[in-house]
Parts: structure tokens; sequence; C-alpha cells
């Protein structure tokens, strides 16, 4: 029953926002409460006997640590298990079993996991515990699921069922109507599916039990979402989502993330994809959880591997083997090296994708996984077809081999998808041998399973490969039938692969049939929906790109954010310290005034002191008056003695005084003239600076005259060829290319009217083929010499197209953007904006020798940028200026400067070429 499907308008909004809420939360919550419970139990083994008790122990920490550390899980579960046997504790043997047994179910060994689960079965039998024994039974199923093999794990799980209905433990019949609609999805079997996730998910309800309510949630979503009905299938997640976060279940949540992150890649939001793909490794993080970031980390690569970003894809896909290895999960490492080996067969790497394919298939099969051997052994076969169109080897019958080895492991597992695609595969390349009948039985094989499974989109494809065989067999008639119904079937569904094949083959067909009318008519509508296509892939491409630098400037932000956090909080304590400096200098200050005061009382008391040794002095001076009465004759003698020598000694200081002043004005007058001496020689110098800098703006003023001149006869002579480019090409198109045509369509309408014999007749298709050669020749250089796109369609449809050809005609890979800058240059701009691209992508093409090329030619914040990058063998700049002539770099560097724009140019041997150009739109408006 089809459900209803509803709108899913704010679907992306509400997305973003729980999860961007959901990653916060578990990013300030703890997680010790289990390490802290491994510790407890740790600590009770220490001091434990080797009794059942201990046994018990050593189960619960292998569960504990299961599914955080499967290898810390497993070491516990085998001590358990190796002391139970000891002991003879046949339920401690039960549980260790089971334990194993799960642990090595995850790491894609099922067979033993079989074996470890049926031995616990038997233990449970002989004990009398059924519940045990419909415990293990349903795991034995669930085993068997995984390892594809369907009718035994619904064997099994109806088993454990029933079992489980006659205890009437209603969590285990829900977990097992769980697991057989999981057996149903597996088959493509949708219906008998849902019928038993809406059973599960009623009984989990009904005993409000939240894990299983979750359990039964997100497989009714996948089960959708593999249906294509992806509205319903993300109302399903995000209300386990929901439940998840009730139950405060990190992994619940990281699952949530990562399911609704399919979902948007299945609806073409790989930005979104990505975002919720990564915070749901993040979580899966910081529980601890590898082997599941791991599997996001293949998510994110399986994104970037449909965005033909394989290198990104590449680096994703070893991380994330690497994970695996550490792990020791050989499955994973299996899908990895499987993905890897796909990436080098789009590379046309056929040698490194078989290895790496081959490697992932010799894995699968040691596991016994069935169903991604048959998906290895398709992809090997793909590579023998690609070998076997694009180069000369014959490797069909190689193809078909393993094409069927893997068809016969579908029909084992009884998986109807496996078998359509393959058949299909198959009778493709029966068509390419031209075995018509054998193809055609294998595309009507392939269109009864799709029409029973209700895939609608693959049986248009099926119709249109019926018709194209047909039409190979020379039932023209029959072909338009199949081929008009392929066309209906595709226009309704949307389906733009199957209904742009099925417009090509009614183009040729009708040509074929002479109807060159309707011919013309679905070559039209064929190139009308390709151009559409790719206008809607630049503008996927587009969004997305917006999509990255808003991410990106968010984060920028943030970052910016946080630094401004910290130099508010370093700023926060330099202010602190200067205030605790200032209280250190005021308390330094108050000491100073208490010391000054201290001071300035010892002062006072040797002032006091003072005053009393004067006091004293007073008395023996009394006493010495009369000594000075007897002394003052005397002194009055000597007085006019020293009279006259002060007289001597004050004549001598006036005259030294006056011979200092003399000196100190004649040392004046010496330094005022040698300073009139230097400011005269400055002046001077200025004059000669002066005359040399007029001397220089001369030589400058001829020189930019004459590179002015030198441009305008550049501008000239590129007008010149082009104009004479023009002619030519009118001239090719006009009388050679008439005139071929006209030939070609004479000896056409001559074969048909007059049959002539066979020899005749193959003589004249030749020439036909010779014709129809030449007239592509000629419409290439007439492209090549006037581009006439330029002015039907516009520089932006030209620019496309000629990146269109060079990906069509090099086996470079090409890594192309250009966004939509028509209007901005006039005629003649256009002109040389092109024949920049055109020179910059010939010269990578001749002269690099490169893998990869990037063309960019964007709009931004008022400038439009042109950018062509190799990596190939580069060169050596300087000789390559010094060399250059005629139209190569110095034809490049001459139309930048005629469009007033600046160049630069990178490279160095080994190092590949870097051409940027950029061009102000202010600038462009004036020039010309």
């Amino acid at each position: 029953m089809k459900p209803v499907r509803h709108s899913d308008t704010n679907y992306g909004h509400y997305l973003s926002v729980i999860c961007f809420i959901v990653v916060i939360l578990l990013n300030s919550a703890p997680s010790t409460a289990q390490q802290a419970r491994i510790d407890s139990l740790l600590g009770v083994l220490r001091t434990s006997r080797p009794d059942a008790a201990r046994v018990d122990v050593l189960n619960t920490i292998a569960s504990v640590y299961y599914p955080r550390d499967r290898q810390n899980s497993s070491t516990y579960s085998k001590h358990a298990l190796k002391l139970a046997e000891t002991l003879g504790y046949r339920e401690g043997m039960v549980t260790a079993l089971c334990g194993i047994g799960k642990i090595q179910g995850d790491q894609g060994h099922y067979r033993q996991a079989i074996e470890h689960f049926q031995k616990a079965g038997k233990i449970s039998e002989e004990l009398g515990d059924t519940l045990m024994s419909a415990s293990v039974l349903s795991d034995i199923g669930i085993m068997y699921a995984r390892q594809a093999s369907y009718p035994a794990a619904l064997e099994y799980l109806r088993k454990s069922m029933k079992l489980f209905v006659k205890l009437g433990k209603k969590s285990y019949i829900a977990r097992c109507h769980q697991n057989i609609g999981f057996t149903y999805l597996e088959q493509h079997s949708y219906s008998e599916a849902l019928e038993h996730y809406q059973n599960c998910l009623k009984i989990a309800e009904e005993i409000e039990n939240k894990p299983l309510i979750a359990l039964a949630l997100r497989e009714i979503g996948k089960m959708y979402w593999h249906q294509g009905y992806y509205p319903e299938a993300l109302e399903y997640f995000q209300k386990r989502l929901i439940v998840g976060e009730e139950m405060g279940n990190k992994r619940i949540i990281a699952r949530c993330i990562s399911d609704m992150g399919s979902i948007c890649a299945a609806q073409g939001s790989f930005s979104e994809a990505l975002k919720h793909y990564r915070n749901s490794m993040k979580i899966y993080e910081q529980i601890g959880d590898r082997l599941k970031a791991a599997g996001c980390l293949v998510n994110i690569g399986n994104i970037y591997h449909d965005q033909n970003s394989g290198t990104k894809a590449m680096e994703c896909y070893q991380k994330s083997m690497h994970l695996f290895e550490e792990i020791g999960d050989r499955r994973g490492i299996a899908a990895c090296l499987s993905r890897i080996g796909c990436i080098y067969l789009n590379r046309n790497s056929y040698p490194e994708a078989q290895e790496h394919l081959r490697k992932g298939l010799e894995i699968f099969a040691e596991l016994g996984d069935k169903r991604e051997m048959a998906l290895c052994l398709n992809h090997i076969g793909a590579i023998y077809v690609c070998q076997s169109d694009n180069t000369e080897q014959d490797l069909y019958t190689e193809a078909l081999e393993h094409y069927r080895k893997s068809l016969r492991i579908s029909e084992e597992r009884g998986d109807r998808r496996g078998i359509a695609y393959t058949t299909g595969a198959i009778g493709r390349v029966l068509l390419q041998m031209g075995r018509y009948p054998e193809a055609l039985s294998c595309f009507e094989h392939q269109r009864a399973l799709t029409e029973k499974m209700g895939e609608r989109e693959r049986v248009a494809e099926s119709l249109g490969d019926i018709g194209w065989c047909r039409y190979r067999m020379g039932d023209a008639d029959s072909a338009l039938i199949y081929l008009h119904r392929s066309l209906e079937l595709a226009e309704e569904l949307g389906a733009a692969d199957p209904a742009g094949q099925s417009l090509a083959r009614l183009h040729v067909v009708y040509a074929a049939l002479g109807d060159y009318e309707k011919a013309y008519t679905y070559h039209r509508r064929s190139t009308a929906q390709r151009d559409s296509l790719h206008d809607e892939e630049s503008r996927k491409q587009l969004n997305e790109l917006m999509a990255e630098h808003e991410t990106e400037q968010r984060e920028k932000e943030i970052t910016l954010l946080e630094k401004d956090k910290r130099l508010q909080a370093l700023e926060l304590d330099r202010r602190q310290n200067a205030l605790e400096r200032h209280r250190l200098e005021s308390q330094q200050r108050a000491r100073d005034v208490e010391l000054l005061a201290s001071e300035r009382e010892i002062q006072r008391l040797e002032i006091d002191r003072a005053m009393i040794d004067l006091a004293r002095q007073k008395a023996v001076t009394a006493e010495k008056e009369k000594d000075v009465v007897l002394l003052r004759k005397e002194r009055e003698l000597q007085s006019s003695v020293l009279d006259r020598e002060m007289l001597i000694r004050n004549g001598a200081i006036a005259a030294f005084i006056l011979l200092l002043l003399s000196a100190a004005l004649v040392f004046r007058r010496i330094r005022e003239r040698r300073r009139s001496s230097e400011l005269r020689a400055e002046a001077a110098e200025y004059k000669v600076r002066a005359a040399e800098a007029q001397s220089l703006a001369t030589v400058v003023e001829s020189e930019r005259r004459e590179r002015q001149l030198q441009q305008q006869y550049s501008r000239r002579l590129l007008e010149s060829q082009e104009m004479e480019r023009k002619r030519m090409a009118g001239e090719l198109h006009d009388s050679i290319g008439q005139e071929a045509l006209v030939i070609r369509n004479r000896i056409r309408r001559a074969i048909k009217r007059h049959d002539p014999d066979p020899e005749l007749r193959s003589d004249l298709e030749k020439t036909v083929e010779t014709s129809s050669v030449l007239l592509e020749d000629i419409r290439r250089i007439t492209r090549n010499l006037r581009p006439m796109q330029l002015e039907r369609s516009g520089l932006t449809e030209t620019l496309k197209d000629l990146v269109q050809q060079m990906r069509e005609s090099t086996p470079l890979m090409v890594d192309a953007y250009v966004d939509d800058i028509d209007g901005i240059f006039s005629r003649e701009q256009e002109m040389n904006v092109y024949r920049i691209v055109q020179e910059g992508l010939n010269n990578s093409i001749r002269h690099a020798e490169a893998g990869t090329l990037v063309v960019r030619i964007q709009k931004d914040n008022g400038t439009v940028r042109i950018l062509v990058a190799d990596d190939g063998k580069g060169f050596d700049l300087t000789e390559a200026t010094l060399e250059s002539k005629g139209l190569g770099l110095q034809g490049i560097s001459e139309r930048v400067q005629m469009l007033g724009g600046t160049l630069r140019l990178e490279t160095a041997p080994g190092e590949g070429t870097r051409l940027d150009a950029s061009f102000p739109h202010m600038v462009l408006s004036s020039v010309g």
C-alpha cells in the first residue's frame, strides 16, 4: 500500500536546529558513569574466588564494555567461558557464548558467530531454559539475515517468536517482528516488512518500552527511505530522535542524525548530509564507538564520491579503513577496498581498481557476505566493460563471466533487485557483442522483475533497452513502440536519465527510417533536456558551494568570537594586575610617608641637641673674647697684607674671565661660518636632485607613451586577427561545409534510389562516412576560428560548451565552474575573454601533460575572475617570459591588458601551472 506523502517544506530547517541543539547537549554531558561501573566490577573481580560468581562478574564486565569496546568485551567473555567450562557452570557458558557470538557477528564473522550461538542453544535446551533457547534462536536468525541467507533466517526467527508467544514475553515478540521485518526488507518485500514493523511498534507502545519504540521507528523510516518516500522516512526518524533524547541515549541520537544525513544525500542536499554525518561522528567519538565513527566517515566519503570529488572521497575511505584495521573489523576493511576500487574505475585506472575490488571480494567471501560479493563481482564486470569500450581490447567475455557469477549469488539469496540489475548488465554486454536474441531475453526478464517490485524507473530503463535491442535487430517499428513507452513512463516519473536516453535513441531510429523531421524534433528535445540537466547540476553545485561558504563564514565568526573572548579575558587579567599593582604602590607610599615622619622626628631631636651644643659654644666663646681682643691688633696688621693679596688675586681672575669670553666669541664665529657653508652645500644638492627628478619624469612619460602605442598596436593586431578568423570561418561553413553536406546527401539518395551492387554500395557508404568526418572537422575548425555560439547564446553558455568539449575530447579530469557573466562585457571584450580561456585550456592540453584541469570563472565583490590550473609538469616562468612569442602567454597578457585587468601566472618545473586573471567591474564598463 502506497503511503500518503506529506509536505517537507520546513524539514531541513527543523533538522538543522534539532541536530545543533543535540550536539551542544551531548558535548556538555559527562560520560563517567559507565567507567565508574566498570571500575567497581573490576574491584569485585580482584577480591572474588574462581567460582560461579566470578563467571557472572566476568560476563557482566563484558556486557558493560559492549559495544563501546568490543576487544575488551570479547576478552572478558572468553575468560568467563573458559572458567565456566572448568567449573561446569552451564548457565555462565551460555551467557559467554552469546557474548562472543554477538561480537563475531559485528565483525562480520557470521559462521563462527552461528557456531557459538548453536552451542549456547544446545546447552539451553538441556537446561530446559525456554527463554534463553528462544533468544538464541533469534540471534541465529539475525546472523543468517546478515549473511543474506533469508529462508534460514525466517525459519529461525519464526521458531523464536513461537516460543516467546508461548512464554507471553511481549518485548521479545516485538523484537522478533522487527527482525522478520528486516529480513523481508532486505528482500524488497515492502508490504510484509511494513506489517511486521507496525506490529513491533504497536507492542512496544503497549508496554511503553522506549528502546523498542525507537528501534521500530527507525526500521519503518528505513523502509520508506528504500522506497524513495523521503518525507515519510524523515518523519519517523524525527520521532525516533525525540524518543532518544527522552532516554538520554547518545547512541540512538547519533544513529538518528546519521539516518537524516542519508535522507538529505538521497534528496541531493549534500551539504546538509555532510553536516549530519559529521555531527553523528562526533557523538560516536565521544562515546568511544570507533566502529560507528568509521561508518560515518565512509558515508562522508560516499557524499564526496557522488559529487565527483574523488580525492576527498579517497581520503575519507583511507582514514575509515585505517580505523577498521585498528578495530579489527574485516567487513569494514572490505567495504572500503570496494569503494576505493570504484574511485579508480571512475579514473580509468583499471589495474588499481581490479586490485582493490578483488581484495574486497576475497574478504567478503571469507566472511560469507554474499550480498557484497555480488556487488564486487558486478564492479569487476564493469571494469572489463569499460576497458573494452575505451581500448581496443575485447574483454566482454570476462565481463560476462563475472556478471554471471554475481547473478548466481543473487539467485541463491533470492535478491530480486540484484537479479534485475545484473540481468540488465548482462543484456547490455550481449548487445555490445551483437548477440541480440540473448540480450533481448535478458532485458525482458529485467522488465518483469522490476514491474513485480514496483520500481517504475527501472521499468522505463528496461523498456528503453528492449527498444534499442529491437532496433539493432532490424525491427525499427517495434523499437519505436518500446522507446515511446519508455519515454512516456520516464517523463511521468520525472526520471531524467531514462528519458534522455530514450530521446537520443528515438532520434537515431527516426533518422535511420528517413523521417528527418521527427529525428530533428527528438534531437532538439534530447539536447534541450541535456542542457537543462546541466543547468540543474550547475545550480545544485552553486547551492552546495554557497552552503559550504556560509558554513565556513559561520565557523570563522565563531573563531573570531572565541578570540575576542580570549582577548577580553586577557584584558580583564591585565586590569586586575594593574589594580593590584596600584594597591601595592599605595601601600609603599604609605610606608614612605611613615618613614619620612620618623626622619623628621630624628631631625628635630638633632636640632635640639645642636641648640644645646650652641649654648655650650657661646660660653666657650665668651671665655675666648678676651683672646680675641688681644689678637685683634695682630689681625688688623694681617688684614692689610691680605687686602693686597686679594687685590692681586681678583685682578688675575678678571683677566682669566676676559680671556675665556674672547675665546668663546671666536669659537662662535667659526661655527656660524661652518654652518653657512653646509647650508650652501645642501642647497646645491637639492638643485641637483630636482634636475634628476625632472629627467626621470621625462623618461617615465616617454615609456608610458611607448607602452600605450604598443598596446594600441596589439589591440589592432588582435582585432584584425579576429576579423580574418571570422571571414575564414564563414567561407569554410558557407562554401566547403555546404558542398560536403550536399555531396553526402546526394550519395545517400543515390544509394536509396538505385540499389547498387554490394561492392559499389560499400564504396559509397565509405564515401558518406568520409563526408561526415569532413563535416565534423569543418565544424570543429569553424568553432575554433569563430565560436558562433558566442553571438547566439552568450559568453556564459559558450564557455560552458568549450569546457564540455575539453571533457569529451581529452582524457583529463576537468573540474569546472562557470558563473553567469553575460551582459558585463561588450562583444569585442567577450571575444577577448573567450580567447583567454581557450588559450589557457589549450596550453594545459598541449604542453602540461596533466591529469587534472581546474577551471573557475566567477563573479565576486565587483570583480570577474578567471582561473585555469593544472597539475602538469610546469615550466620555468623566467625563460618562458623571455622566449614567449606570437599567441602564447604574450597573447593572453595583451588581451588581459586590453580588458584593463591583472594577470598572475604561477608555475615551476614539476609543480603544475596556475593562470589567474581578474577584471574589476568599474574598469570593464569603461574599457574599449
